[in-house]
This record gives C-alpha cells, sequence and structure tokens, in this order.
C-alpha cells in the first residue's frame, strides 16, 4: 500500500515508525499530505525489492540444485548491483541448508511474499513469511539501509498483529530480518511482552491521530535530516 491507498484513520507500517520518530512529521506527511520526493537510499531500496519480488518465480530447482538464470542480473542498476550479489549468494548459502530437509522447497520459498493486507485500522505490505523447521511461521523483513534491530522488531511485530488478525488460524512465532549491506540475518522468537508493548503504542497512536494530537519531536539532527523542518519551524 502506498500513501494514497491508506483512508483516514488507518495507520501503515511507515505511519508507525515515522509516528515513533516524530507526531509532528506524521501529520505534515500523513495529514496533510505533503508530499517530498524520495531519497537515493529510498529508490535503491525500492530496486532492490522489485528484483526480490520477481527472483522466486524465475528461479528453477532442478536435479536438487538451485538454478538462477544467468540473465537475473541484466537490469540492475550500478548502485544496487552489489546488494543483488549479496542477496544472490545469500539465497545459494540457504538452499544448501534447506536442501538437507526432507522437503527443501517447503523451507525456501516463501510461504507469502509481498502481501498485502487491511485490517480494521491498519495496513501493510508483508516483504516475506517462511516456515521454521518446527513448523511455525516466520514473519521476515528486508533492510537494504542501516539495521537498527530494535526499530525493525517493532515493524515485524507490526505486522504480527496484521497477520493474525487476517489469517487467524496462523500464528508467527519467530522475528527475522535479513541486510544485504552486510549480508547477515537477525533471527528470534517472538517475545510477548515486547509484543504487548508494541500493541499498547499502536492503540495510544492511534488515539492520538484520532483526537488530533500532533506533539513535535524536535532534537539536533532535525535541520539536517528532515525535509518538513522549514515547515515546522515556520509554525513557531
Amino acid at each position: 500500500f502506498n500513501r494514497v491507498l491508506i483512508m483516514v484513520g488507518e495507520l501503515s507500517k511507515s505511519g508507525f515508525m515515522c509516528f515513533n520518530y516524530c507526531p509532528r512529521k506524521f501529520k505534515y506527511s500523513y495529514i496533510d499530505k505533503i508530499r517530498t520526493p524520495p531519497s537515493p537510499q529510498m529508490m535503491r531500496g525500492s530496486d532492490f525489492h522489485h528484483f526480490v519480488d520477481d527472483f522466486y518465480t524465475r528461479v528453477k530447482i532442478e536435479n536438487g540444485k538451485l538454478i538462477i538464470p544467468e540473465n537475473c542480473l541484466e537490469d540492475i542498476k550500478e548502485n544496487s548491483l552489489e546488494i543483488v550479489k549479496n542477496f544472490i549468494k545469500f539465497e545459494k548459502r540457504r538452499w544448501e541448508l534447506c536442501s538437507k530437509t526432507n522437503t527443501p522447497e517447503k523451507y525456501f520459498f516463501p510461504v507469502y511474499q509481498e502481501i498485502k493486507l487491511r485490517t480494521n485500522k491498519l495496513v501493510g505490505i508483508i516483504d516475506r513469511i517462511d516456515y521454521h523447521k518446527d513448523g511455525g511461521l516466520i514473519m521476515g523483513e528486508i533492510k537494504t539501509g542501516k539495521l537498527n534491530w530494535k526499530n525493525v522488531k517493532k515493524e515485524l511485530y507490526f505486522y504480527k498483529i496484521i497477520f493474525e488478525e487476517f489469517y487467524p488460524n496462523e500464528e508467527i512465532k519467530y522475528l527475522c530480518v535479513y541486510s544485504p549491506e552486510s549480508n547477515k540475518v537477525k533471527f528470534e522468537p517472538v517475545n510477548q511482552e515486547d509484543f504487548k508493548i508494541i500493541k499498547k503504542e499502536i492503540e495510544d497512536i492511534l488515539f492520538k491521530i484520532k483526537n488530533n494530537i500532533f506533539e513535535k519531536n524536535e532534537g539536533f539532527f532535525c535541520a539536517q535530516w528532515c525535509q518538513y523542518y522549514p515547515i515546522c519551524v515556520g509554525e513557531d
């Protein structure tokens, strides 16, 4: 879901994280809908996710081997090439591990990928969900930028809420994030106390949105990093 598809009173994962960072910034972006151009980092991430979206429909498994088309890198932009190559290396190693199981394709290919879900008040696009060897589901996210596990966990718990509300008979038991920049994975089981905290945060944010409470979270880097800083300063 892009911002245009978010209805009044709804909250996306990006909006949730934006509100956590600065409620006033959320207002400018999601309520007032003041547009800002995408950053080079955002464009790079978008290009990478497009590649990953197509990857699992292009690869094949033949005689127990992972076959990746030779031309899969043809349309990749220069600034995304390194992280795409890292991703391919990572998937080759992951296939080697999956191939040691009785049902390798079940664990290699995502159960769900890029699924768009909308519940009563929350909307989002989930990167991927995979099977764990114990039968549980893994909520996965891919981050092309700097990895902040604390923030990523918030995003994954946000998606867990949406997914389990949409699929009440399914349960996310694990959280996972992959960074193609470092070619590393962070993985841990769901912590119910953390989950409760995030649910409460979301409830508080929805309450503030409904009641037009958008405090300014001013910090040292606002002038350097926030696109809305000139507007924000002008309102003081």
